[in-house]
């Protein structure tokens, strides 16, 4: 009986040999359990994986490994071609072959003109004969490859767990050698092949039916089915196989995608019944069911939650910008088709399901592997350090969220210098602005993914207002609002007291402007608005009226400059205000700052506005290069430009001028002109003190009082002084001044009306006679006019308080001299 045993054992190694092959090069080996052969110094184990390393342009490369193979079997690898395949760029992995250089047999090629998995038979010195002809632009990314072949000659191919089709042949029924196969083209094509898990096994008769994997709604009229194995597509696609009633349905394999008749209800589950879906080998599964949901998100149902726009330097964080995202809903939300914008760049998410109340860090591929949890969003918008607005689309471009933030919002932190999140306070204020945002506690600079440091209710924010009124063209008006709007209400005509508005529209994303067209042409009113509501659903306060006009160009001095701020304290930035002191209604938008180069040529000119604004008679508004200004000092009309002019801190000269090179108005001025008192003027705004004299005069500028926070952006000037009537000569408009600036009298105003142009010597003397300032030395006159003592005296001090003498003495041309005494008491503390 010995003999007999031994025989049996022998005729057993092939199929013992062959059942356990499998290599997944963990050892870091492949010569050796098991052994391949070939050309092994073009291949390497890097990484626990099989590596191509063959450095040779235009080849052909192999390795092989000796296994009988016979019958029913199933092969399985893993393969990614890190490269773009092409008929010169592709790799064979042979399944059946009778030699060690893989001439002859059954293999799959991955790459080729199609980049697609498919399987060939290799006759002897002949041309490869396709069998399954796998779908295209399949090798983009990994692969995890399966090959099924029967006794009876029927092959299958997998790729990923997806049907690529099915052949039968049975010209080669065993092989010796089972290898892999690479051809490449140029260098940039080398050492970026790369297999693993490779596994054959005898094929197992199946007999297990699929069950159901997952069932999710895609819409509220689609649902996709997965399975946990592929199924066969007749049955899969049998509408009598499913309730609720099917229309349609897509195979993929190992799903399905259901178009039900009646869409599902917003927010209840429904029970989805399945029977009689059958595998690729007949296995029928049982009747079975599932709960559905489907919900359609609304306003504000996911958040922007955090931003981090400039992550550098770093706190802690990696150095990428990025979104977090906050579902505040009790449903999964699936982003896939999401978009998030910001400005004219934007990015698709790809499929995500967004748990309820959870959060998820949107970014950049790089950034991508150091978030958790993250949606790699290929190229992630870039968002502006300075403030942007960042909002959030649906598939069917239905806004979601949007935030308008701002480096503001850092409040003058040094945490605004980078490195540091803006988180959101209260999920229950969505829109509002800055009062619901904070820079982030957290000592890694944010919380991505994570519970917000700043989180916690706040105040109900200000309900929003009507600010100003545009007028774009003859037939529009533009309402501009403090804050953002429900759209519906606000397109509501019934809101408006005009009897003749033909449409109206609210702008996305933040709804703050409401475009009102009209039937008949704009002509010079106010508007009223009532009943509107905001964002949040609350309903504003009667509102106006509001004037509007038709806008007119500007002529010289309809506007002028009025408050310059040069040279500004830490954290703030210069300011430039201006007055409309015309009645006129006048349009911004073609107008621009600008300063002059040493040669006296206009430069760096900048618009007042990137879109139509309306200064009606008597605005006044401050442009400045950072809203931050506004902790520093208490604004008014305050607007943000891109840039000022540069304004030198000692002395320099700001343009105010339109588009065609008229000047409406121009300053060149300079720190002298600042209070003599004043120790320090940085963070001290310049004021004129009447719009109706010259801009270039010393004495119509005064230093912004301190009791007004010396300055006083886009408001009346804590130093504007009215002019005096007068009917013929001298006169002072105050008799008693306190140069201390603290806003009140701070200087002693001499103004004049005369009945012709005078040359004019005006001093001033104390009680005793002597002379303690000169104000004017041959002093050319206009008709009227007038001039400022600040109580310096001649030699750069402070006068004393006690009473003096303004002595002016005129003469024409003819030589006729006239002179006035003005009594003057300059009060102490």
């Amino acid at each position: 009986m010995q003999p007999v045993v031994c025989c049996l054992l022998i005729a057993a190694i092939p199929t013992m040999a062959f059942g356990q092959f499998s290599d997944n090069f963990d050892d870091g080996d492949f010569t050796q359990h098991p052994s391949w052969q070939g050309m092994d110094t073009s291949f390497l184990v890097t990484g626990g994986m099989l590596r191509s390393r063959h450095n040779v342009p235009n080849s052909t490369f192999y390795l092989s490994s000796p296994v009988t193979l016979s019958g029913a079997l199933e092969w399985e690898w893993w393969v990614h071609l890190d490269l773009a395949t092409s008929s010169v760029n592709y790799a064979d992995v042979y399944l059946l072959a009778p030699d060690e250089s893989l001439s002859t047999g059954y293999f799959v090629r991955i790459g080729n003109t199609a980049d697609e998995a498919s399987l060939y038979r290799q006759p002897p010195g002949s041309p490869a004969v396709k069998l399954i002809d796998g779908r295209d632009g399949v090798t983009i990314a990994p692969l995890k490859i399966r090959v099924t072949r029967t006794e009876a000659g029927e092959w299958r191919l997998f790729t990923n767990n997806v049907p690529e089709g099915m052949a039968t042949d049975q010209t080669y029924p065993s092989g010796e050698h089972f290898g892999i196969k690479v051809r490449q083209s140029t260098a940039s094509f080398f050492n970026r092949h790369y297999f693993d898990d490779i596994s054959i096994r005898p094929l197992e008769a199946d007999t297990t039916p699929p069950e159901i994997a997952l069932v999710t709604a895609l819409s509220a009229g689609e649902i996709l089915i997965r399975f946990s194995e592929p199924v066969d597509s007749l049955s899969a696609c049998n509408t009598g196989n499913y309730l609720p009633e099917v229309q349609h349905i897509t195979w993929e394999a190992d799903a399905v995608r259901i178009i039900l008749r009646e869409p599902l209800q917003n927010g209840v589950s429904t029970t989805l019944f399945i029977k009689d879906i059958m595998d690729m080998n007949g296995n029928t599964m049982k009747p079975a069911e599932a709960d559905v949901l489907h919900y359609t998100p609304g306003r504000y149902d996911v958040l922007i939650h955090e931003i981090m726009a400039d992550p550098t330097p770093s706190a802690g964080l990696p150095e990428y910008e990025y979104a977090e995202l906050r579902n505040v809903t009790p449903f999964a939300i699936n982003l896939k088709g999401w978009v998030l914008r910001t400005g004219s760049a934007a990015t698709t998410l790809p499929d995500y399901i967004l748990q309820p109340d959870s959060l998820v860090v949107v970014c950049g591929r790089t950034a991508f592997p150091f978030f958790h949890p993250a949606i790699d969003a290929g190229t992630f918008p870039a968002l502006p350090n300075d403030g942007a607005t960042l909002s959030l689309y649906d598939p069917q471009a239905t806004l979601i969220h949007a935030v308008a933030y701002s480096k503001s919002w850092y409040e003058g932190s040094i945490r605004d210098a980078g490195g540091w999140s803006l988180e959101m306070k209260d999920i229950r204020w969505p829109c509002a602005g800055a009062e619901n945002w904070k820079v982030s506690a957290d000592v890694a600079g944010g919380t991505p993914g994570r519970d917000n440091t700043a989180a916690g209710p706040i105040s109900a924010p200000l309900l929003p207002s009507l600010v100003r009124i545009s007028v774009p063209d003859s037939m529009r008006l533009q309402l501009h609002f403090s804050g953002g709007l429900d759209s519906l209400s606000a397109c509501n005509p019934a809101c408006y007291d005009l009897p003749e508005i033909e449409s109206i529209s609210a702008a996305p994303p933040l709804f703050d402007v409401v475009s009102l067209r009209l039937k008949t042409a704009v002509r010079p009113g106010a508007l009223t608005v009532r009943d509107v509501k905001d964002c949040a659903g609350r309903t504003l306060p009667l509102q106006g009226p509001v004037s509007f006009a038709l806008p007119v160009k500007p002529d010289s001095l309809d506007l002028v400059i009025n408050e310059i701020l040069f040279d500004p304290p830490q954290g703030a930035a210069d300011f430039v205000e201006i007055f409309n002191r015309s009645n006129k209604a006048i349009e911004l938008d073609k107008l621009y700052f600008a300063s002059r180069d040493a040669d006296g040529l206009l430069k760096q000119a900048v618009p007042l506005v990137s879109s139509p604004f309306l200064c009606l008679p008597g605005d006044y508004i401050a442009y400045t290069a950072e809203m931050a200004l506004c902790r520093y000092y208490t604004c008014g009309a305050a607007q943000g430009i891109s840039s000022l002019p540069t304004l030198p801190p000692d002395e320099g000269n700001i343009v105010l001028l339109r588009s065609d090179g008229q000047i409406i108005d121009e300053l060149h001025y300079k720190k002298s002109w600042h209070h003599g008192i004043l120790q320090q003027t940085r963070g001290v705004s310049l004021e004129r003190l009447h719009f109706d004299h010259p801009t270039g005069d010393p004495h119509n500028w005064h230093s912004a009082a301190a009791t007004a926070g010396y300055g006083t952006p886009g408001k009346a000037n804590s130093q504007f002084r009215p002019a005096s009537p007068l009917n013929s000569g001298f006169v002072l408009s105050n008799e008693v001044f306190s140069p201390d600036n603290d806003g009140n009298n701070d200087v002693a105003l001499l103004a004049w009306d005369l009945r012709q142009g005078q040359t004019a010597n005006i001093s001033i003397f104390d009680a005793q006679g002597r002379p303690v300032r000169h104000l004017a030395r041959n002093l050319l006159l206009s008709v009227n006019g007038r001039i400022s003592w600040d109580g310096i005296s001649d030699t750069g001090g402070n006068a004393l308080p006690g009473i003096y003498v303004i002595f002016v003495q005129v003469f024409d041309q003819n030589g006729q001299v006239g002179a006035w005494k003005l009594p003057l008491v300059l009060a102490g503390n």
